[in-house]
């Protein structure tokens, strides 16, 4: 791998030192940031995918922060990167562009995660109606560590954190038992004493 980016890095007249902050700095160090960035924030979105909100799993309270600095890595490193190779950026340069796009995607994210946030805070559901509604689990619940279920309310699904005393698996069919708030509730699994 080294061998082939060291090629890359001579084709394109890139292979040289630099200064930064008073170190000298081999455009290679520069290549294996970019990689390292990019792996962190592969990662990041890999393990929300695979398992849920890493946030919550880990018991952050996450204002959108850690999703932003997670795409905010992937970005640095792709147009730094990019810049680096196609378009005849010198290292300094590429960096440049790196954490200029970095800091446009942090915030962006950062704004938009704080929007959608405070726009769902604002749908304010009578609580009592929620109860007997059913719906699907959509994150799986355990007894002291809430999930996530999706509820048909007004005609659209709403996504609301659900607590159990039970084990409930993801796509599990549940009701509201009751209502912690307008956003968190209580289920139990459809069938389990409780008429759908």
């Amino acid at each position: 791998m080294s061998e082939f980016l060291q090629e890359l890095l001579t084709k394109y007249a890139v292979d040289q030192t630099f200064k930064l902050l008073g170190l000298e700095v081999e455009t290679m160090l520069l290549v294996y940031i970019y990689v390292i960035a990019a792996s962190v924030s592969l990662i990041y979105v890999m393990l929300n995918y695979v398992i849920g909100s890493v946030t919550e799993i880990v018991g952050l309270d996450d204002d959108g922060t850690f999703p932003a600095v997670a795409i905010a890595l992937g970005i640095f490193s792709a147009s730094g990167g990019l810049s680096l190779f196609f378009m005849d950026a010198s290292p300094r340069g590429s960096m440049l562009f790196g954490v200029i796009g970095g800091v446009i995607a942090f915030t962006l994210v950062v704004y938009s995660i704080r929007w959608l946030g405070a726009n769902q805070a604002n749908v304010v559901f009578n609580e009592s109606a929620l109860d007997g509604l059913t719906g699907t689990c959509y994150m799986s619940i355990s007894p002291g560590k809430p999930g996530q279920v999706t509820i048909k309310i007004g005609g659209t699904g709403e996504v609301l954190k659900a607590w159990s005393e039970g084990e409930i698996s993801e796509g599990d069919k549940v009701v509201v038992i009751d209502t912690r708030n307008a956003r968190e509730v209580e289920v139990a699994p459809v069938g389990a004493g409780v008429k759908e």
